[in-house]
């Protein structure tokens, strides 16, 4: 009866022991949070790709205006020919061949831009995830959580169903969390001057 006792207590004080040592092991261990989606849209970084990017779409636009008014030119000098004739044919032809290029170079500039934009944003956050270490480290943490905060659109209460209104308030996987532990303005700070330091 006795041994049992002493098992049970011993059994009893052991745990005890385990679960103070893993609470003070889980006190030392330092917990921040960063947004990434926040850092993606506020660094410089990303709005400077944003500029380029309407820039280089103005281009492409200036581009398939000018093809397509050759189409344009070409329908009608076709036109203005008999069907019968050979320079009707030539000219079909000639049209024919202007369309093939516009639809085709659509094709392939669009294909292109996206190619783009998943390289640049996997770049991009591949560069966050290391100023986010950088950042951590430098602040001796030893844990940061992605604290997602998705924003509900207006008028969503308005048009979506209970099904989706669940799955956008899921996505929030950090329900609390103090300003102190928030190192979000840190990394965009950081990466901005790292960036406009090798501008």
């Amino acid at each position: 009866m006795k041994s049992g006792l002493f098992t049970r207590s011993t059994c009893a004080l052991i745990l005890g022991a385990m679960l103070f040592s893993g609470a003070s092991a889980m006190a030392d261990i330092k917990i921040a949070v960063a947004n990434a989606g926040k850092i993606f849209s506020e660094i410089k970084e990303k709005k400077d790709w944003e500029q380029k990017m309407v820039a280089d779409q103005k281009t492409l636009q200036d581009t398939a205006f000018q093809k397509q008014q050759k189409v344009k030119s070409l329908t009608e000098q076709r036109d203005n020919l008999r069907t019968d004739s050979p320079q009707y044919a030539d000219k079909d032809k000639e049209l024919q061949t202007a369309k093939i290029d516009l639809e085709v170079w659509a094709q392939i500039q669009q294909a292109e831009q996206q190619r783009t934009n998943k390289i640049q944003t996997k770049a991009l956050f591949d560069k966050i995830v290391n100023a986010v270490a950088e950042v951590a480290t430098s602040k001796g943490l030893d844990l940061v959580l992605a604290d997602q905060h998705p924003e509900m659109p207006d008028n969503f209460m308005d048009q979506a169903t209970l099904e989706q209104v669940r799955a956008l308030l899921g996505q929030r996987n950090v329900l609390y969390s103090s300003p102190q532990v928030d190192i979000t303005q840190d990394v965009i700070t950081s990466m901005d001057a790292k960036y406009s330091a090798g501008k």
